[in-house]
């Protein structure tokens, strides 16, 4: 099952492990950032996966661009990868959300999943020296929602 995230409703360490996975190993203050500040705004969205009551996925999107959004983190616990978790957090988020078209931009490592998932990956230039990036996109994102996502800094951007 697939729902919007509920900080009284929902186990929050499970949540930030997986944060913590989707954002390369961040500090706990930036992780706290995300969750108790950008995802409690308007147009932030965090959405997990349930089993049960277990929480064994999340994905996290900027959708202020609407009926375009921008995931920002995904992350399926790595004991239930390979179960379609990630697909159907994508599929039901753009559902509930009535969201036509979705992008992110991931490393070479991810990209085999999110062309399985339908997206279009297009490499693009990296922020970072001799790193690789990529551009996934799922849908028709007009150019000028790219450029505004692209422009947008993260609350753990300095």
């Amino acid at each position: 099952m697939i729902e919007k995230y509920n900080k009284i409703k929902h186990d929050t360490e499970a949540v930030k492990d997986l944060l913590d996975m989707a954002m390369g190993r961040p500090t706990p203050e930036n992780i706290n950032k995300f969750l108790d500040g950008f995802y409690s705004e308007k147009g932030h969205n965090l959405f997990i996966a349930l089993d049960k009551v277990e929480i064994t996925g999340i994905m996290g999107l900027d959708d202020t661009a609407s009926p375009y959004g921008w995931i920002l983190h995904l992350a399926v616990r790595p004991d239930v990868r390979m179960r379609g978790i990630g697909r159907k957090l994508i599929v039901d988020t753009m559902k509930a959300l009535s969201l036509k078209s979705v992008a992110l931009e991931t490393d070479q490592d991810a990209i085999g999943f999110y062309r399985a998932c339908g997206f279009e990956v297009v490499e693009i230039k990296s922020r970072w020296p001799g790193v690789r990036r990529f551009r996934c996109t799922r849908g028709n994102m007009p150019e000028n929602v790219l450029e505004y996502y692209d422009n947008l800094k993260s609350p753990g951007d300095k």
